[in-house]
């Protein structure tokens, strides 16, 4: 019986290694790239996935809570990020609406509304109390609409939640400095507090 699973666990570490290996150069390059995104004990045991043909398809899977990725849009930014299993449930459609409406060539306002429309419609959840997302890459690139530019965004930890009234925080004045809490309002029907790290 030992010996029956010792073959079976040497198979197991097989498939995995033959799966690992399967994975193609790219693939590889967004594993590393959207493992900067949180501690190496996260990503480490975290799935993987890509934004291809219009959804965040799987390229590696993983055995804890935390699914990691990398969110580009049209304006070329990059930012890595790591989700607890509350925001793959809950945060992540709407990233993934979002990233391919842009990528089929709708403006940020259009998408906003249309966002907005589907949380009332039901085919788009608010975030789960308890929805995580890290961010915590040296590397992270956010197109500001408002100016219409890409900038450098420090690394930082996103806690998610159903819409809150705009003021409710009263943080409006963050000075973007590790522990200085922010409040991100984008999208219409979720707020997140993002706190700066190091």
């Amino acid at each position: 019986m030992e010996q029956a699973i010792k073959i079976v666990s040497a198979l197991g570490l097989v498939f995995v290694e033959a799966g690992s290996l399967a994975m193609t150069d790219e693939e590889k390059r967004e594993v590393t790239y959207a493992s900067e995104a949180a501690p190496k004990h996260i990503t480490d045991a975290a799935t993987f996935l890509m934004f291809r043909d219009g959804t965040f398809q799987t390229i590696k899977e993983g055995s804890n809570n935390f699914t990691c990725l990398v969110l580009r849009n049209p304006n070329e930014r990059f930012e890595p990020a790591c989700l607890n299993k509350s925001a793959v449930e809950s945060v992540l459609p709407t990233y993934e609406y979002h990233t391919a409406r842009l990528y089929a060539g709708a403006s940020e306002q259009q998408v906003m509304d249309e966002i907005g429309k589907k949380f009332e419609s039901g085919e788009l959840p608010t975030a789960k109390t308890g929805s995580l997302v890290y961010m915590m890459s040296q590397n992270n690139r956010a197109y500001r609409e408002d100016i219409k530019e890409l900038i450098s965004f420090p690394p930082h930890q996103m806690y998610f939640m159903s819409r809150l009234p705009d003021d409710v925080f009263s943080l409006e004045n963050s000075t973007f400095t590790p522990g200085s809490p922010f409040v991100f309002q984008a999208y219409p029907h979720m707020t997140s507090l993002i706190i700066f790290t190091k």
